[in-house]
Formats: structure tokens, sequence, C-alpha cells
């Protein structure tokens, strides 16, 4: 393996397997940035997916920095339509080649979209839900989603390590858009 690109494929290859944070800490030890950056392992999709049921079943959902769409994916289950978009492309090179064919099979409403979320202010376009999941940009993607949501839902990651164990949950916070 020499590239990135090799790395990351490597850890999406190894995630079904072993569990995300796991795979991700045995091909790049040296980087665990992507624990705090998004939702890495279907558990705490289901877990942050649960959380949030109540606010999206039957409506249209927005989230900004969808990382591998894992979150999107099983929001979807229970949304009217679910727009995940995400700026950084070897993430959804993870979406479209581990997710995305689950999605499919199941006919879910999602459309995953590569690009900058700030574009979408020239769609015209409304969501009953703006998403946004971490810490990075939080204020500008709240922002963002204030003006193309009715309602903002910021998931902020908190993360206990435990011996070499992970453990993640989220806090959650809804505001009006």
């Amino acid at each position: 393996m020499n590239s990135v690109v090799d790395y990351i494929n490597r850890a999406y290859e190894l995630a079904f397997e072993s569990g995300w944070e796991q795979a991700w800490d045995r091909v790049v030890p040296w980087d665990r940035s992507t624990h705090i950056l998004t939702v890495t392992r279907p558990v705490n999709a289901v877990k942050a997916a649960v959380k949030l049921r109540r606010y999206v079943k039957g409506r249209t959902v927005l989230e900004v920095g969808a990382g591998v769409g894992l979150l999107a994916s099983e929001l979807s289950k229970h949304t009217k339509l679910t727009v995940a978009v995400e700026l950084d492309p070897l993430w959804a090179y993870g979406y479209y080649k581990y997710v995305y064919p689950t999605v499919l099979r199941d006919r879910r409403p999602l459309l995953f979209l590569v690009g900058d979320a700030f574009t979408l202010e020239r769609l015209n376009a409304r969501f009953d839900i703006g998403l946004y999941v971490g810490l990075s940009q939080a204020r500008e993607f709240l922002e963002l989603l204030g003006k193309l949501s009715n309602r903002v839902i910021h998931l902020t990651p908190t993360t206990v390590f435990v011996g070499d164990k992970f453990h993640e949950d989220f806090k959650l916070e809804v505001k009006q858009g």
C-alpha cells in the first residue's frame, strides 16, 4: 500500500469485518482523527438514528458532512427523502463502494451528493430537517442548515476511550431554522 487511497480502501474493506475504528487503527495507526469527524461505525449510525427517528420520520432531511453516509443510510429508512452531501471524495468513495449497494437494493430514498454543501443555497430548496454531525466547521454548517431547513439538528460526538476500547455517543441539540 503506497497511496492514501490504498490506505482508505483497505480500511473500508476491513471495516465490516471488525468495526470501523479497529480497521482504521490497523491500517493507519497514527491517525485517530476519523473517529471524531463522522459516524464511522454502523452500530453508531444505528444509535444516532434511534435518537433522531422522532424528528425525521416522514420528513425531508439534509445532512451536510455526511462522511461515508452510514447515518444518512440509516435515517433514509424513516424519511420521505434524505439528501446527504460530502465534499471529501475519499469518504464518498467509501459510500459508493460499501453503503450504496444496500441503499440501492433496499430502494431507500437517499440521494448522496459529492460536492460543496454551500452551493446548495443556489437550489432554492427547503428541507424539513437540516442535520450536521461533528465538531469542525460547526458554526458555518449550522448557519447554512438554518437557511435551508425548518429545523436544525446538531449531533456532537462524545468519544470516550476506556482502555483500548472506543465508545461513541452523541449529544443532541435541536434548533428552529
